[in-house]
């Protein structure tokens, strides 16, 4: 098993998020079967070569080297279902004409959020960090899960609603955090960037609102029914005459992660160890629960 203390492996990376329907039967297979089952689908639809023999030698053709399913423990994961553990899947390529191996990698996190109604042999895993640049690589994969467990794979795309969901859980966080948890550079603030869909000379917005004014903005919407994105937009408005609902939110970033519409994340160094697990949780509740 691999221990991590916190998620050390996920910083600095950008991911692709997918989101999954629970895998049918995936508790009752062991890790060396999937493996199996995964490298005979790749090699079968990519035409890849399987290394049997484990030489890590250069290969004369398109080559499978290695495929890993590794839990992974993170303390203080919240999971549903306490037997399920965070995976990690990694797949090892060799190409030709290439000077080294490629490996690919996807966390698979177990839903921290009981969706009900579940199959009795089914496992949730609603939220998949994905770091795979290769597109026929990752729609096989895709494929795989499918048929191996009957679930349905897809792109996150993160919508506008979502977004602002995380800015607002995000910010509602400053209220119980001290200054001293969050970064005092200039990426201590909340970031949001537009896209403009109303004029043909403006393409985009970007507001970077610092740690003290959202600071103060949060005192101002206690005991109200006023979010934080609703009080940003109607700062907007009143300083550029701009309705932000003629505005797409495209991208969110926070001292601990950027997230955007188009399901790309990543998470940034040098923050609170709390805070990404919640970040994470937060986010693969809504991976599990909106459209």
């Amino acid at each position: 098993m691999i221990v991590y203390d916190c998620p050390d492996a996920l910083l600095d990376r950008t991911f692709t998020l997918w989101r999954a329907t629970p895998l049918v039967y995936f508790a009752n297979k062991t890790h060396s079967d999937m493996i199996k089952s995964l490298k005979a689908h790749l090699a079968d639809t990519l035409n890849l070569m399987v290394n049997t023999e484990r030489i890590f030698s250069q290969p004369e053709v398109d080559t499978i080297m290695d495929a890993t399913l590794e839990p992974v423990q993170i303390d203080d994961w919240g999971s549903v279902d306490r037997s399920s553990r965070v995976l990690e899947l990694t797949i090892t390529l060799w190409y030709r004409g290439r000077q080294r191996h490629q490996a690919y990698t996807i966390y698979f996190l177990p839903a921290t959020l009981n969706r009900g109604g579940l199959l009795v042999d089914a496992t949730d895993y609603p939220l998949l960090l994905v770091q795979m640049r290769n597109k026929k690589l990752a729609t096989s994969v895709q494929q795989w899960m499918h048929r191996e467990f009957s679930c349905h794979t897809t792109n996150f795309h993160v919508s506008c609603g979502t977004l602002s969901a995380l800015a607002n859980w995000w910010s509602n966080t400053l209220i119980n955090d001290g200054a001293n948890h969050i970064r005092p550079d200039n990426k201590g603030s909340l970031e949001l960037s537009y896209h403009i869909t109303f004029s043909k000379d403006l393409s985009s917005l970007t507001f970077n609102i610092s740690m003290p004014q959202l600071q103060k903005m949060q005192k101002l919407i206690q005991g109200t029914d006023l979010t934080m994105m609703d009080l940003i937009q109607e700062h907007v408005y009143k300083t550029t005459r701009i309705k932000m609902d003629y505005c797409v939110l495209a991208q969110v970033g926070t001292p601990i992660a950027y997230i955007s519409n188009t399901g790309q994340m990543k998470l940034l160094s040098n923050g609170v160890r709390t805070r990404y697990l919640e970040f994470l949780s937060e986010l693969c509740d809504l991976a599990g629960t909106t459209l």
